[in-house]
């Protein structure tokens, strides 16, 4: 018999400090949200509303192996050690933030909800200094999260999570789907816990995903060439390090970040040799900029906001495939993007 509801819910927040689990994630026993600019109460976490299906959630134990029976080939049961989240993944629908400016319209308007913030900060990614017309978000250094997933009656508390990737599937004429990969920490399971009864996403949820069309995308030097798909990838490293004061006895560090491109744009006159000098480039490639929107900018009073503007600083070429796609040439260009004088400077994404 097929189950109308399968009872999977996730709420995040973000931590004080490595080891120290977020409360409110802890002890919610409600899905909530801060649209109306409410402190959240002591049962209430915030609420991520994943795509269905999207969730991947597999723990395994980890243990120390015993010796087998004598004379024989026997197994005895390991120490236990500790429970292990090995693969944390889920979608998202990517939107602005539903909000309708004010009147006048003021610095912050067009800050991101809060558990969309909250995921981004987990992947490095923070606000900037908001203006009345957009609110930047910027690279940095990854803060670390609490996840709360239920699946029915049993709930998973896993704390000193970090975003290992995002990575942003981009299909002109659809809306863009954000596929992100936790790097999780220690894990506990409080069973029986039973699933939500009250559920409130606000307007994640309601407000309608934009789909990618009239994004205007340039890639170097302002040239406005159309991609026909892609792939943005934001990928921090994460190493282990063992630690007697950590909850598990390790941590994960971040080591580095690679922001990737991969994916066909249309040719035009001056690509065939422009892509290729980026691709042999023995010094900084100054204009190998990308740029694209999702939605449309309305900075207006009483405005909804809802979009997103990328930006990629220059990329550098790494593989360069021809096709063809409706008798034009097209270029399948893969890449990362860099800063030469700024730090943290490769990437940007506004909400305008």
């Amino acid at each position: 018999m097929a189950k109308l509801n399968e009872g999977i819910g996730l709420v995040v927040g973000v931590q004080s400090a490595e080891g120290t689990i977020n409360p409110e994630v802890q002890v919610a026993t409600i899905i909530a949200n801060t649209d109306d600019g409410s402190v959240l109460s002591a049962n209430e976490a915030l609420g991520v509303p994943i795509r269905d299906g999207s969730l991947r959630f597999d723990i395994g134990r980890v243990e120390d192996e015993n010796p087998v029976v004598p004379g024989s080939f026997t197994r005895t049961p390991g120490s236990f050690l500790r429970a292990e989240v090995s693969t944390f993944q889920f979608d998202l629908a990517i939107k602005g933030s539903g909000k309708t400016n004010g009147n006048p319209v003021l610095a912050g308007d067009f800050n991101l909800r809060e558990a969309m913030e909250a995921l981004l900060k987990g992947a490095g990614i923070i606000r900037g200094t908001p203006t009345t017309s957009a609110t930047p978000y910027v690279l940095g250094g990854a803060s670390v999260l609490t996840f709360k997933v239920w699946r029915r009656d049993s709930a998973f508390t896993v704390q000193d999570c970090r975003i290992k990737t995002v990575s942003f599937k981009l299909t002109p004429g659809g809306i863009v789907i954000a596929t992100f990969t936790v790097a999780p920490g220690a894990v506990a399971l409080r069973d029986p816990d039973t699933f939500p009864t009250s559920i409130s996403y606000g307007s994640l949820l309601s407000t309608k995903a934009p789909v990618l069309q009239g994004a205007a995308a340039q890639w170097a030097a302002g040239t406005v060439r159309g991609f026909l798909s892609g792939t943005l990838t934001i990928d921090n490293e994460f190493e282990e390090f063992p630690d007697s004061n950590a909850t598990t006895g390790v941590i994960n560090e971040m080591t580095g970040r690679r922001i990737s491109w991969s994916g066909p744009f249309y040719n035009d006159d001056t690509s065939d040799t422009q892509d290729f000098s980026n691709l042999i480039r023995e010094s900084t490639f100054a204009n190998a900029d990308m740029r694209f929107e999702l939605g449309t900018a309305q900075p207006g009073v009483g405005a909804i906001n809802n979009s997103l503007r990328f930006e990629l600083e220059e990329q550098v070429v790494t593989a360069q495939k021809f096709s063809e796609q409706a008798g034009k040439v097209v270029w399948d260009l893969e890449t990362y993007a860099t800063k030469a004088a700024s730090a943290n400077g490769e990437a940007v994404i506004t909400s305008r």
